[in-house]
């Protein structure tokens, strides 16, 4: 039985996420969605479903791909363990992607710093790209299926996929009242995987992209990847 929507969260750090999904339970009543969790320690929930993840690790965006194998909601949502929802976010997000007209569409959450104000928005290559996104099942058919291209490891995919969205005339917008709040915990596991993968993606990033859309751009991530303004989103 298909459900309304599937949060997919890849996780190293267990009591980081057992916060997290009693975040999300609190926070989101009267929605009907599941939990994918890809790690190496067993999760309990009645909204859980668990892949065991072992090492030699892979990175998140092979984690995130996996639990999107086995979605069952009608849309699907990328998450972070290091991100904290807030009320009424799913149910927000759902009552705007039913809405969009153009397809393929992705929705992007809007997110806020703990103290309110906002973050970003970002873009590449003057393309706003969701961070942290939902797509519908029928969408992701137009994209081959597969949220992220496997050749990412752990970043800068977010960022291929919005442009393979604007690529087929597609369309990736904000949902302002769908708010996320990243908290990101700068400890041993993430600053491990940053330096393992960052540039590593970034490379598989530019390659990919940068001969069609870098025209007049240095070829580094800090001349693709910019803030824009509220008007150009």
């Amino acid at each position: 039985m298909g459900r309304e929507i599937t949060i997919i969260i890849p996780s190293l750090r267990e009591k980081l996420l057992q916060r997290r999904i009693s975040e999300w339970e609190e926070s989101n009543t009267g929605v009907d969605y599941e939990i994918i969790v890809i790690s190496p320690f067993q999760v309990f929930g009645g909204k859980i479903t668990w892949i065991k993840d072992n090492p030699p690790f892979k990175g998140s965006v092979n984690a995130t791909d996996k639990g999107c194998a086995i979605a069952q909601g009608k849309y699907i949502v990328y998450m972070s363990d290091d991100v904290k929802p807030t009320k009424g976010c799913l149910r927000n997000i759902i009552e705007f992607m039913d809405k969009q007209k153009i397809h393929p569409f992705l929705g992007a959450f809007k997110m806020i710093k703990p103290n309110g104000s906002e973050i970003g928005p970002f873009g590449v290559y003057n393309r706003f790209y969701a961070c942290y996104g939902c797509i519908s099942k029928e969408d992701l058919m137009l994209l081959y299926g597969t949220l992220f291209k496997p050749s990412f490891k752990y970043s800068w995919a977010d960022c291929d996929l919005s442009l393979r969205i604007w690529d087929k005339k597609g369309e990736v917008k904000i949902c302002n009242n769908a708010i996320v709040i990243p908290e990101q915990e700068n400890d041993e596991i993430y600053k491990e995987h940053r330096r393992l993968f960052f540039q590593q993606d970034v490379d598989t990033f530019l390659g990919i992209w940068h001969g069609r859309l870098g025209f007049g751009l240095e070829k580094n991530d800090g001349a693709v990847n910019k803030k824009l303004s509220i008007k150009e989103v």
